[in-house]
């Protein structure tokens, strides 16, 4: 498999990238629209010191013909206990890799049909 992507790799309207331990395809070239939006709100729920809701839109527009574009929402809220952060949110995509679809090049030509896809997600992280 990853001979094959290599292989690819060789147009020159796409190049490979990894994570995961897994390559995947990304086009090379396109335009990238971000919109984010936050609001912090202090409270003082025993240890819990603030709530911060949030909304990170993201849209990629492929110029190479054939190619899907590719799209995610994440929506959520983040909760500061300390040096405790949880974030919990709700992603969705179109087309992107790590939102289910195709892995290996929902970045790259994408598939015109392709449907939303969605995750619910609680990252937990102690900073020190």
């Amino acid at each position: 498999m990853t001979w094959h992507l290599w292989m690819w790799t060789e147009r020159a309207d796409i190049f490979a990238m990894a994570a995961y331990g897994s390559p995947y395809l990304v086009a090379a070239r396109g335009d990238l629209v971000s919109l984010a939006a936050a609001y912090t709100v202090p409270v003082s729920w025993g240890p819990v010191e603030s709530l911060q809701f949030y909304n990170d839109f993201g849209y990629v527009r492929k110029p190479a013909k054939d190619f899907a574009d590719s799209y995610m929402n994440v929506t959520g809220i983040g909760v500061a206990a300390g040096h405790l952060y949880t974030y919990i949110d709700f992603a969705a995509g179109k087309n992107h890799s790590w939102l289910g679809g195709n892995f290996a090049d929902d970045f790259a030509g994408g598939n015109p049909e392709a449907r939303w896809e969605a995750r619910f997600n609680i990252n937990i992280g102690y900073y020190f």
